[in-house]
């Protein structure tokens, strides 16, 4: 899965990853397991609030 998008779009709207938290009410801990790799694979709720927030899709975050 591309999650890796998600730290370079967060790089590219300049938002921290608290930032990013607040903006899509996921918590900081959750981003960071996303980030860092430690979750694989993540709700669908919660791609769905990242991807609001940094102007994707979930389509984006298809490695295909």
């Amino acid at each position: 899965m591309g999650l890796e998008k998600i730290n370079e779009y967060k790089k590219k709207l300049g938002l921290t990853t608290e930032e990013l938290s607040n903006l899509s009410n996921v918590p900081v801990g959750t981003l960071n397991k996303i980030l860092s790799g430690a979750t694989k694979d993540p709700k669908l709720e919660t791609l769905k609030s990242i991807a609001r927030i940094l102007g994707l899709t979930l389509n984006d975050f298809d490695d295909e």
